[in-house]
């Protein structure tokens, strides 16, 4: 039976129950009277995970396979698989990566929303604790251990490497800043840090350009060279990764225009220059 055909007949028995003037659930009984197993959910395998997400929940129950979406306060999840009993998602990442956060998780099929549960964002991974530290800073900074240099050409590389600090990478004397009182510029300056992390190849990170986009993840580093003429203009940090039109797009978290999700056109577009490069540090 066409999907079409499904929905004539489920709306001709909801008119049919409704007559009859029964109570309890009028789409489930129309459900019923068509043969169909009215969505509803048993069990889910998670109520609770990371901030940057990724985690797969299963959800149990029956008339699943009418399930048309998933959406974690508000965004929509991949469906990775899905049956009459089971529909196993993808979480995205938090939207404010605020540690305790609790949001809806709406299970939609072919009527509307079917079922919801809770579902709250902890900080469990050192990718979160990066991203949790640049959202409470983007725009409140942490002058007192860090200070600001945007008054000295920009506070943009400060910031990265503050949250590198946040996710648990060690200050050296190669790469510290103590309160903009004596600092080394591999910390503040974005052409010293790209040098500097270069040569330390234990940290595990990998210099990347456009052409391996796909690569991307949460938490890594993103390079700016405006003019294309070889010297790096400014850093930020990935807050996320999202697919649109079969195409990645990469948004940003970080400081020179303050921002939570700039993404890298709107930034490419700010400056205007058609030569602009782009390079990504992955994080490990």
């Amino acid at each position: 039976m066409s999907f079409r055909r499904i929905s004539l007949v489920l709306a001709a028995a909801v008119a049919a129950v409704a007559l009859t003037g029964c109570t309890g659930s009028t789409l489930d009984a129309a459900a019923r009277l068509v043969g169909l197993d009215p969505v509803h959910v048993d069990s889910v395998s998670a109520t609770e995970g990371s901030l940057v997400g990724g985690e797969t929940v299963e959800i149990t129950g029956g008339g699943l396979s009418d399930v048309t979406a998933i959406e974690v306060g508000g965004s929509d999840a991949p469906l990775l698989s899905q049956s009459n009993d089971t529909v196993v998602f993808a979480v995205p990442h938090s939207e404010t990566y605020v540690n305790g956060e609790t949001v809806t998780i709406e299970v939609v099929d072919s009527l509307g929303t079917a079922a919801e549960f809770d579902y709250t964002y902890r900080t469990l991974t050192a990718v979160d604790r990066q991203l949790e530290y640049a959202f409470a800073h983007w725009n409140s900074y942490n002058t007192a251990y860090y200070g600001d240099f945007n008054a000295w050409g920009g506070d943009c590389q400060n910031f990265v490497s503050q949250t590198l600090v946040a996710r648990g990478w060690t200050v050296t004397d190669e790469w510290f800043n103590d309160a903009q009182e004596d600092w080394a510029p591999a910390f503040v300056h974005v052409p010293s840090f790209d040098e500097w992390l270069a040569g330390h190849p234990e940290y595990g990170a990998v210099r990347m350009g456009l052409d391996r986009i796909g690569d991307v993840k949460i938490g890594d580093v993103v390079l700016f060279d405006w003019e294309g003429d070889g010297s790096l203009d400014h850093a930020q940090v990935v807050s996320s990764v999202d697919t649109v039109d079969g195409a990645t797009e990469i948004a940003m978290v970080g400081h020179n225009l303050d921002s939570t999700y700039r993404t890298i056109e709107e930034a490419l577009d700010s400056q205007g220059h058609a030569n602009a490069q782009v390079y990504f540090w992955s994080i490990p």
